[in-house]
């Protein structure tokens, strides 16, 4: 007698209604962390841009600023207001005079938030970009005995709103020409 052993293979052709819901659910966990990820960068990126942004108008708004304070004889009283609504500055310098000058005039000056400046007998050339805003431009005499230096303050901020707005608020002071 023999006995002849058969195993009878169960092949499963399909899922079971567990299987799916686990299935779906890991493809949703997945995909939500993907998203998450996705819009996370976005916004990190969109903020770097912005504070890049803000950076890179301070550099040269204050590099301009600073070259020309450093430059000028004196700061040109009747056309400078020292007052924090009045946002301008005029500087008497000897760079780039005019025929038969020997001296010159620049403006520095906030409109419509974008900063400014004006050399005398030419046009206005912005110092700041479309993409940010200056808020406050200020200036103010300093006068340490016989010696004159000007602190300005100016702050820069992004044009987003919200959890991408930057800003950066810088206060330096300059001495004049032949005031070290």
């Amino acid at each position: 007698m023999r006995r002849s052993l058969h195993v009878r293979a169960v092949v499963n052709r399909g899922f079971t209604a567990i299987e799916l819901l686990v299935y779906v659910a890991l493809l949703v966990i997945i995909s939500v962390f993907l998203i998450q990820s996705l819009l996370t960068l976005v916004f990190v990126y969109r903020r770097l841009q912005g504070e890049r942004d803000v950076v890179a108008n301070m550099r040269v708004a204050m590099e301009t600023i600073s070259r020309e304070i450093q430059a000028a004889r004196s700061i040109y009283t009747p056309a400078t207001v020292f007052d924090a609504n009045t946002h301008q500055l005029s500087l008497e310098t000897p760079l780039n005079p005019l025929t038969n000058e020997t001296h010159s005039f620049v403006d520095f000056y906030l409109d419509n938030e974008r900063l400014y400046v004006k050399r005398e007998g030419a046009s206005a050339i912005p110092l700041t970009s479309e993409s940010a805003r200056v808020t406050q431009f200020n200036a103010a005499r300093v006068l340490a005995g016989s010696r004159e230096s000007v602190q300005v303050m100016l702050e820069v901020r992004s044009r987003a709103v919200g959890a991408l707005e930057t800003s950066s608020l810088v206060q330096a002071s300059y001495s004049l020409r032949g005031n070290y």
